[in-house]
């Protein structure tokens, strides 16, 4: 087949399965980590953030001369906004100096790369505020994940609950299309979320959106969520929390849900620690995704045992195999804290 035409012969075609390529990227963003302030007198180191072109044909790296940045000592993956000049790189809270977590904000040359700091940059903003409270109070939150729609017109950020800080919950952001600023969308705090989210995962129809929280308090819990086509707004769907049977609260450890690309399925990974000489428990709770409201229905042998400790999950673009990354297993009995996980590219 080519150019979406062409002959089958007398075969009796009952399906048809297209594999479209994608352009290879031509820019790759480095994130290279600095060191968090302990107790004075340590001083903050700061990361950086680096730019290299990559050959179309081999793949090889190559540094842009000038494109090193500095950023944040704690700065995670750095992020691009669909369809705008816009990067953002979330800077994690340092429970040591008290600092509470920042979103380092980029101007991205669309030739060059290159990345400039945008007026006002790192930004608290979408920290919550006493404007904005959060479920348990008005202190700031810890923002560690943030997800957008594939039109770049809504995003949405999970804070969080570190040591006093008390914004721990989902908020919906814009970011200014000629500043780059990030501003929290009024009254898009989302409250069903309260407990230790997870970052939100969005399905491939743009439709519905997942995140794993602490629902009942006690136990965890995936929260689905409709989402308006206009406002970006999110509402629960019907059934929703749905349930992770034996999983306590924030065992998922920030960890995201993962739909598969066709949208028909999801799955949960989680990881408990041994405690108090229970044993570990590695899971993968799996889910059938209604197509027509986004509830969910745990699937037949759900959970599934295996035999790493997972805390996320990767699916191939063709659906045919998944991958679980693995955590690290404690040697000795301990429990599980939120944490940001990192990437290095």
């Amino acid at each position: 087949m080519s150019n979406g035409s062409g002959t089958v012969g007398t075969a009796n075609v009952v399906s048809v399965a297209v594999f479209c390529p994608q352009v290879v990227g031509t820019l790759a963003y480095v994130v290279g980590a600095g060191v968090q302030a302990s107790l004075p007198p340590t001083v903050a180191t700061p990361g950086s953030i680096s730019v290299y072109t990559i050959n179309a044909s081999s793949g090889a790296l190559t540094l842009v001369p000038g494109s090193v940045v500095s950023t944040g000592p704690a700065v995670g993956p750095l992020q691009l906004v669909p369809h705008s000049v816009f990067a953002l790189a979330l800077n994690a809270f340092d429970p040591t100096s008290g600092t509470a977590g920042s979103l380092y904000d980029y101007m991205v040359d669309p030739t060059t790369g290159l990345l400039t700091p945008v007026a006002g940059s790192p930004f608290q903003t979408l920290n919550g505020t006493s404007s904005t409270p959060g479920c348990f109070g008005t202190g700031p939150g810890n923002p560690f994940a943030i997800t957008f729609l594939a039109t770049g017109a809504y995003g949405y950020v999970s804070n969080n609950q570190e040591e006093a800080e008390l914004n721990d919950a989902v908020w919906q952001f814009t970011v200014d299309p000629t500043t780059g600023a990030p501003s929290l969308v009024p009254g898009g705090f989302v409250a069903a979320a309260c407990q230790f989210p997870g970052p939100v995962t969005i399905d491939p129809s743009g439709q519905f959106a997942y995140v794993t929280a602490a629902a009942s308090g006690t136990t965890e819990a995936i929260v689905g969520f409709q989402i308006d086509a206009t406002t970006g707004a999110l509402t629960e769907v019907p059934g929703s929390p749905f349930s992770t049977p034996g999983v306590p609260a924030n065992s998922a450890n920030g960890s995201p849900v993962t739909i598969d690309p066709t949208g028909r399925f999801l799955y949960a990974p989680v990881y408990i620690a041994p405690v108090s000489g229970s044993p570990a428990l590695s899971r993968i709770y799996a889910f059938d995704i209604n197509p027509a409201t986004g509830a969910l229905t745990p699937i037949a042998g759900s959970p599934f045992a295996i035999a790493s400790a997972p805390t996320a999950m990767s699916i191939a673009p063709g659906g045919n195999s998944g991958m679980s990354r693995r955590a690290a297993v404690p040697t000795t009995p301990s429990t599980l804290t939120p944490s940001m996980q990192r990437l290095a590219l």
